[in-house]
C-alpha cells in the first residue's frame, strides 16, 4: 500500500501546499521528458509478492508484526493487514537468464519465510483471495501497524462523507455489505511486477500493458470466492476497487482511485500524472522541502492512485529519471512457476507490440480495452472480447493464436533465453489455456466435487502451491 508517512490527519492548508508541489513537479516532468534527448536505457524488471499467514486451520493469522520482526529481512514487509506480507524482490536488468535471477531471488525469500512461518506453527501461501475469509476478519483491528494505513483509511472514509463503503459484487453468487474500513481491500494479494522502459516512448509501454491486461486477467485469475461467494473468477478487481473507492461523481458514477485507468496516451506519459492528479483530491498531503526533480509529491500522490498499470517513476543509480510500469493484475499463485511464465507473457507481449509498431492502438478504443478487461477479470478463460466493434472471439483462442505468438518474438528481441522463453509460453502458458485451468478454474472444480469444503480447498492447494507443480497439472 505504499510508502509510510509521519501523520495520520491533516489540514487544509497542508492539501494546498501540496497541490502546489504537485504543479511545480508535473511541470517539471513534462518539461524534462520533452527536452530530454532519447538515451540508451536498458530494460529492467522487478517483482513484488504478497502472501498470507495461516493458521494449521487454514485460518488467517494476524501476526505479520511478529513475523516479520523475528524474520528481519527488509526485503519482506507488512501489508495493509496483519494476515499479509511483502516479499520485494531485487530488480535485475533484461538478460539471457534474468528470470532465473528473479525466479531464484523470490524462492530464497519464500523459504525464509516458510521456515519462520513454521518457528510459530504457522504457514506461508500465495492466492489471490484466501478461501477461508470470514467478514469478521476485516475489523479495523486487523490493521497493520504504521501511519500510512491509518491515514488512508481516514482519507478516503473522508472523502466519501460516509462511515461506511458500499461493496456490491454480482457475479454466480452476490455478494452486498457496507464496510466500515478501507480494510476489506485486504482481502485481494496479487504477484506485482515492474517493467523499466525507455522514457521517450513509456507512453507506448503504458497504452500497450493496457491490450494486455484482458489476456494477463484471463490467465492468471486465482480469487473466484469471497466470503464463500462464488464470483468474478478474479474477483480481487471489483472488491478492491470498490474498497478503495473515490468519491461519489455524476449520480451512478463513482470516481474510482482503483481503476482500469485514465486514458491511452497520446504524445507522453506526463499525461498520466497530469489525469491522476485533476481527477483525484490528495489523499496524503505530507509537504517536504524537496525539489521538484525529485517528484516526492509526485510519487506520493500516484501511490494513492491505484490503476491497475501504474506508471512509476524512479531514477537510475546516475541520477537519469525513468519511468516503470506497475502491472498489478495478476493474482498472487498459484506457484512462482505460473506467476513467472503471466509476468514473461506480459513483457515479452508488450515489447513486442512497441517496438513492431503494431497498430492496436488505432484499432482500440479504450472504451473496448476497459471492457475487454472487466470481462476477462469476470469470466476468466471462459470470456471473448471485442478485436474491432465488429469482431468478438474468444480470449483462448486470441491468447493461442496471436498473443503468444507476439509475446515469443518480443522477449527475444529482448535478448531472454530461447529455452526459457519456449519453456514459460509453450510449455506453461499455452498448456495451461489448452487445458482450460487456471488457478480460479481449479478451485471452481474443487468445490463442485467437494462441496464447500473451502478450509480442505486451501490445504490441498498449499500442498500442490509446495510443488511448484504448475496449475494446468493440478489434479481435483
Amino acid at each position: 500500500m505504499g510508502v509510510e508517512v509521519d501523520r495520520t490527519t491533516f489540514k487544509s492548508n497542508d492539501h494546498r501546499e501540496f497541490q502546489n508541489k504537485l504543479s511545480q513537479e508535473i511541470l517539471f516532468l513534462h518539461h524534462l521528458i520533452k527536452n530530454t534527448k532519447p538515451k540508451d536505457q536498458k530494460p529492467s524488471f522487478g517483482v513484488e509478492v504478497e502472501g498470507w499467514l495461516i493458521d494449521n486451520n487454514a485460518q488467517a493469522s494476524p501476526t505479520n508484526d511478529k513475523f516479520l520482526a523475528q524474520l528481519n529481512n527488509p526485503s519482506v514487509v507488512s501489508e495493509l493487514l496483519k494476515y499479509n506480507i511483502e516479499l520485494n524482490g531485487a530488480p535485475y536488468p533484461a538478460s539471457g537468464n534474468v528470470f532465473e535471477l528473479l525466479y531464484k531471488d523470490i524462492i530464497n525469500l519464500w523459504g525464509q519465510c516458510k521456515s519462520q512461518a513454521q518457528k510459530m506453527n504457522l504457514s506461508v501461501v500465495t492466492i489471490g483471495s484466501l478461501p477461508t475469509l470470514n467478514l469478521k476478519d476485516f475489523g479495523i483491528s486487523a490493521m497493520s501497524k504504521g501511519n500510512r494505513y491509518m491515514a488512508l483509511n481516514h482519507e478516503i472514509l473522508r472523502f466519501n462523507n460516509s462511515p461506511t463503503l458500499p461493496i456490491h459484487i454480482s457475479g454466480l453468487d452476490e455478494l452486498k455489505f457496507e464496510s466500515e474500513s478501507v480494510m476489506i481491500a485486504g482481502a485481494a494479494t496479487s504477484f506485482q511486477f515492474h517493467y523499466k522502459v525507455p522514457l521517450a516512448t513509456s507512453h507506448q509501454y503504458y497504452n500497450a500493458s493496457l491490450l494486455a491486461s484482458a489476456p494477463m486477467a484471463a490467465l492468471s485469475a486465482n480469487s473466484p470466492f469471497i466470503f464463500g461467494k462464488k464470483l468474478w473468477h478474479e474477483s480481487r478487481i471489483p472488491i478492491f476497487e470498490q474498497a478503495v473507492a473515490g468519491w461519489p461523481g455524476s449520480p451512478g458514477n463513482i470516481k474510482r482511485r482503483a481503476s482500469f485507468g485514465p486514458s491511452l496516451l497520446e504524445q507522453s506519459i506526463s499525461e498520466y500524472f497530469i489525469k491522476i492528479v485533476q481527477k483525484h483530491p490528495t489523499l496524503l498531503p505530507v509537504v517536504k522541502d524537496t525539489p521538484a526533480g525529485d517528484f516526492e509529491h509526485l510519487r506520493l500522490h500516484s501511490g494513492t492512485v491505484w490503476s491497475w498499470n501504474r506508471p512509476v517513476i524512479g531514477k537510475d543509480q546516475n541520477g537519469q529519471l525513468h519511468i516503470r510500469i506497475e502491472h498489478r493484475v495478476p493474482s498472487a499463485g498459484p506457484t512462482f512457476v505460473d506467476s513467472f511464465a503471466n509476468m514473461a507473457f506480459f513483457i515479452g507481449l508488450v515489447h513486442e507490440l512497441v517496438e513492431s509498431h503494431n497498430p492496436f492502438q488505432t484499432q482500440h478504443s479504450f472504451t473496448t480495452l476497459k471492457k475487454n478487461f472487466y470481462a476477462a477479470a469476470k469470466e476468466g478463460l471462459y470470456s471473448s472480447i471485442n478485436l474491432s466493434p465488429k469482431s468478438k472471439q474468444s480470449i483462448k483462442s486470441v491468447i493461442l493464436e496471436t498473443y503468444i505468438k507476439l509475446a515469443h518474438k518480443g522477449l527475444l528481441k529482448l535478448g531472454i533465453n530461447k529455452d526459457v522463453v519456449d519453456f514459460y509460453l509453450f510449455e506453461v502458458i499455452k498448456q495451461r489455456v489448452e487445458t482450460e485451468q487456471n488457478g480460479a478454474i481449479w478451485q471452481l472444480k474443487f468445490i463442485e466435487k467437494y462441496g464447500a469444503d473451502f478450509k480442505n480447498l486451501t490445504l490441498q492447494y498449499m500442498e500442490n502451491q509446495e510443488n511448484e507443480t504448475p496449475i494446468h497439472k493440478w489434479a481435483v
